[in-house]
């Protein structure tokens, strides 16, 4: 049990540093876009600082007369701009550098073709009466920063596995602490119910028999009613005891204390169904063992007949007079599975995640009446759990439910 706790909060725990890892990275990565895009930007600017001085704004075709001698002066990345001329009609009058997008664009704007992706920045022209003449169009390609960018990724990719890794097995050695404290309590607890059944069981058989004895010799007395009451609540006394002691054993996994035989669940099933046979016949309840499948498990004689046991009460419990309750056993050669079907009250929707909860009952006043704990679901479940199966349950409200648990087969 605490075994299982420990992994799932070691997975939870390497979840959550995983969207963290993600959100930092994707954070990072918008930053690092962000800064390398204003670099670009701030390296337009200084060139559109640069050109626009040279170009020619006098009476006649506007061209760029001192930049192309300028710029091999310069640095190399202005080797790499395009340095583009246009009229004020957007017409394209002169162009020198590498090959940009023959286009006008507005302001500061990233354009991609098949063969380059570029950073462009338009500045207008003006004339000496302050009017735009033209524009000065400026690009600069986007592949350095494109090529950080797929580094940075490729990185934070690499990355991940191996902190993950180490996060996981950090995880694993805090869950394991954390769980301690709990892992002793319910140490405690345990225990205490343990010691706790022991020292009832004695007292409450001592009343059962008393009580018993009181009721025969007051037989004939208006007295022996109530006799009848405290025999009945004593008697529900025990099974809650009794449920409590099959709980503790299942936690301790003392339910596989004896030695793991080969079981034939078939019989076992059909033997709890005849002795439910009474009962459902009291309450005109239609009981059917249907078809019952030559199935061998290893496991615990005495807990799989609780088991079985734990479903048809169930069954009889929440399934009104008139209604039918079908068992069977089938084995498909790696697996047996034992359903027990009814047509009864159904169970919400909203209560089967909670199904298998300790105390847990969907009607606490039918329950009550009915005589349930909220115990028995569970001891289901934890006596499939310890013999390395599990329980499936579909239910309509209002019109029934099937419990089917599923258990390896010898020959799994």
């Amino acid at each position: 049990m605490f075994k299982t706790l420990r992994w799932r909060l070691t997975v939870w725990f390497i979840m959550l540093s995983l969207l963290v890892y993600a959100s930092v990275a994707s954070l990072g990565m918008i930053f690092f876009h962000t800064q390398l895009t204003s670099a670009i930007d701030d390296e337009l600017q200084e060139l559109s600082r640069e050109v626009l001085p040279t170009v020619d704004t006098d009476k006649g075709p506007l061209q760029l007369h001192t930049w192309p001698v300028l710029s091999r002066r310069r640095s190399p990345i202005k080797m790499l701009a395009s340095v583009q001329l246009y009229n004020k009609n957007g017409e394209l009058v002169q162009e020198y550098g590498t090959k940009g997008v023959d286009k006008l664009l507005s302001g500061t704007a990233e354009v991609a073709s098949a063969d380059f992706a570029k950073r462009s920045l338009t500045t207008p022209v003006l004339g000496s009466d302050g009017k735009p003449i033209g524009y000065l169009q400026i690009q600069l390609t986007t592949k350095l920063r494109d090529n950080a960018m797929h580094q940075f990724a490729f990185t934070m990719a690499m990355v991940a596995p191996v902190l993950l890794l180490a996060l996981g097995v950090c995880g694993y050695f805090f869950a394991g602490k954390a769980a301690q404290p709990i892992e002793e309590t319910f140490s405690v607890l345990r225990q205490f119910i343990s010691d706790a059944g022991h020292e009832l069981q004695t007292p409450i058989a001592i009343i059962s028999a008393a009580s018993e004895n009181l009721a025969v010799q007051l037989e004939d007395t208006p007295h022996v009613q109530r006799i009848n009451i405290i025999s009945r609540n004593t008697d529900r006394m025990a099974r809650l005891v009794g449920d409590l002691m099959v709980l503790v054993k299942v936690d301790a996994r003392t339910v596989q204390s004896k030695a793991m035989v080969a079981v034939q669940v078939d019989k076992i099933t059909r033997q709890c169904a005849e002795e439910f046979e009474d009962r459902f016949r009291d309450k005109k309840i239609d009981l059917v063992a249907a078809e019952m499948q030559s199935s061998v498990v290893i496991g615990d004689q005495d807990a799989l007949h609780r088991l079985v046991t734990n479903l048809i009460e169930n069954a009889l419990r929440y399934t009104n007079e008139g209604g039918k309750v079908t068992v069977s056993c089938k084995n498909s050669g790696r697996i047996a599975k034992i359903t027990v079907e009814d047509t009864g009250i159904g169970i919400p929707a909203e209560s089967l995640p909670r199904l298998f909860d300790r105390f847990y009952r969907v009607d606490r006043s039918r329950s009550r009446e009915a005589g349930g704990f909220g115990l028995g679901l569970a001891i289901v479940k934890a006596i499939a759990d310890g013999h390395r199966g599990y329980v499936e349950v579909a239910s309509e409200f209002g019109k029934g439910t099937r419990f089917s648990v599923v258990l390896p087969t010898m020959t799994s």
